[in-house]
């Protein structure tokens, strides 16, 4: 994927922050998990109380996939809520090879002026563009990349032309209410130059608490710049905390009257409702959304203008997207995300020795399936998958294993041994009724339903429920073949895990305590023996899905 496009994804991202008092504020970020306030990325520290900092952060590192980034301002133990902001870093072949750009009115992708062609796979580029033709006043300049019909997203910057050099003698602002251009309160400029960056400290310290607007502007010889305004809050009470969050979608009726989300007060918290979109068209959509403290304090209105509803199949195929992890491999690293640490399919095309992934995450190889029949009637009730945990050695590569991780976390592993084509073929083990057979995968497969496939999920093995459902690539699904009489219940439709050695509990006595509900005892082979302990042969057994040593 070229890294141009990654990079100019998410360096466009202009982060507003509202800093709740005065002091030495920590800027920190995190990417798609929260590890707590307090414990992000620190980007730094400043004493600054202006309410706006622009942030560049380098995501070249991340997968191709959708990702979260999270940012949120920390000053002397009193926090902003945590900013959000979700992006996509699309899968390219290619290096990206066309740029282009335009002035103030987006003429649509591909109809753009054109920077020139490139194959260069860096992430930056110097470009200068000549903007003599513009007329005096603030403009707008768009750019983005092109790769063979894909495209990045467009990054905008604003700019002011000025029709001659003009020295900066002055700047003011005001609080709220102008008091009209040359009438709010002064601050000298530090010398006589056309550009200006100055760090500057202005009291808030007698505002009240709730949402302010800042004015301000600067005076270059005899005339006055337009007014910049930005709204922020004031919070001088540390212990206020958010009582209610409203959305709107489209048309705001009005703070304190758009739909109301339930949620549990408290500094921080995290929202998860549902949006009933069926009366929207399709088209472009805004939401709105705003909270409210303790003291019946709105903030001010988030509003996200750029998104497109495209109807319920298209929202169908982005939650699926979201259902797993698209793993890749490129190169000699393999990237895979674990969102939990159940049990799930591996089927890689390279050998992978025991002391790189141990610390990291457990491993088993597929060693027997047996059937159950608890009541007796000639139905299979339960279906159990045994594996073995994997201690030593090496695994084979086109082969299928389970894995789970250690922690969740995505993980890029560099792998040092044998490396093969891939090859998806099919193991199969046997019982006296059916043929299970595991088929690895290296695209991703569709249509499962239909052709019966059960797939890895929760740590078991469930029938793919759909044929949307879809099972991402370095995968294994499985298929059964009936062989004899016995039919399989609807029960039996998930298949559950059994993994011998990850566990103390795996072969040892008197893990059956003397009050325990007997479902049923079996030898290895999921023939029923008995309902009860005693009396029994000594041996090994297969008791309420547990393997029970009796001495």
């Amino acid at each position: 994927m070229s890294n141009y496009i990654r990079t100019l994804i998410v360096t466009i991202l202009l982060i507003s922050i509202n800093i709740v008092a005065e002091g030495q504020c920590k800027i920190e970020y995190f990417w798609d998990t929260d590890p707590g306030v307090g414990q992000g990325v620190v980007i730094g520290e400043t004493s600054k109380s202006s309410d706006e900092f622009n942030i560049s952060i380098d995501a070249s590192g991340l997968t191709e996939g959708i990702h979260t980034l999270g940012l949120r301002a920390i000053n002397d133990g009193a926090f902003s809520s945590t900013y959000y902001r979700q992006f996509y870093i699309p899968t390219l072949k290619q290096n990206a090879n066309t740029i282009e750009y335009f002035w103030d009115t987006d003429p649509g992708v591909g109809k753009g002026m054109i920077i020139g062609k490139t194959s260069k796979s860096s992430d930056d580029f110097s470009i200068s563009l000549d903007a003599s033709g513009l007329t005096e006043g603030i403009h707008t300049l768009g750019l983005r990349a092109i790769n063979d019909g894909a495209f990045s997203s467009t990054y905008y910057r604003q700019f002011a032309i000025l029709a001659s050099k003009r020295n900066i003698k002055a700047i003011e602002y005001f609080f709220d209410k102008d008091p009209g251009v040359g009438k709010g309160t002064k601050m000298p400029a530090s010398s006589n130059v056309d550009t200006l960056f100055m760090a500057v400290d202005i009291p808030v310290s007698k505002l009240s608490d709730g949402i302010h607007t800042i004015g301000l502007r600067t005076l270059t010889e005899n005339t006055w710049s337009e007014t910049k305004v930005r709204q922020f809050l004031i919070n001088h009470t540390p212990d206020n905390e958010i009582t209610a969050i409203e959305y709107y979608i489209n048309d705001d009726p009005g703070v304190g009257k758009a739909h109301e989300i339930d949620i549990i007060p408290g500094k921080e918290i995290t929202v998860e409702t549902e949006i009933d979109l069926s009366a929207i068209p399709e088209g472009d959509v805004t939401l709105g959304l705003r909270a409210r403290s303790g003291k019946d304090i709105w903030s001010s209105t988030h509003i996200e203008s750029d998104i497109k509803w495209e109807g319920w199949d298209a929202l169908q195929e982005y939650i699926l997207s979201l259902e797993d992890t698209y793993d890749t491999f490129v190169g000699n690293t393999y990237t895979r995300q674990f969102k939990n640490l159940e049990w799930q399919s591996l089927y890689v095309p390279f050998e992978w020795d025991y002391s790189e992934w141990h610390n990291k995450f457990d491993v088993a190889r597929i060693n027997a399936f047996y059937q159950y029949d608890d009541d007796e009637d000639g139905i299979v009730d339960r279906q159990i998958l045994e594996a073995i945990s994997v201690k030593s050695g090496r695994l084979k590569a086109n082969y299928p294993y389970l894995i789970r991780a250690k922690s969740c976390d995505t993980y890029n592993m560099p792998i040092s041994n044998v490396i093969t084509s891939e090859k998806e073929n099919s193991y199969s083990c046997s019982t006296m009724e059916a043929r299970y057979t595991f088929t690895g995968n290296y695209t991703n497969k569709r249509g499962l339903h239909s052709a019966g496939c059960y797939i890895m999920r929760g740590g078991q093995l469930v029938l793919a429920s759909n044929d949307d459902d879809v099972l991402p690539p370095y995968r294994w699904y499985l298929t059964i073949e009936n062989l004899g009489d016995q039919v399989i219940h609807d029960a039996s439709s998930s298949i559950k895990i059994r993994v011998v050695g990850e566990n103390e509990a795996d072969v040892i006595e008197n893990i059956i305590s003397s009050d325990s509900v007997i479902e049923g005892i079996y030898n290895l082979n999921g023939q029923r023996l008995s309902d009860s302990l005693q009396p029994m042969n000594k041996g090994l057994f297969i008791v309420n899905g547990q393997k029970v040593l009796i001495k």
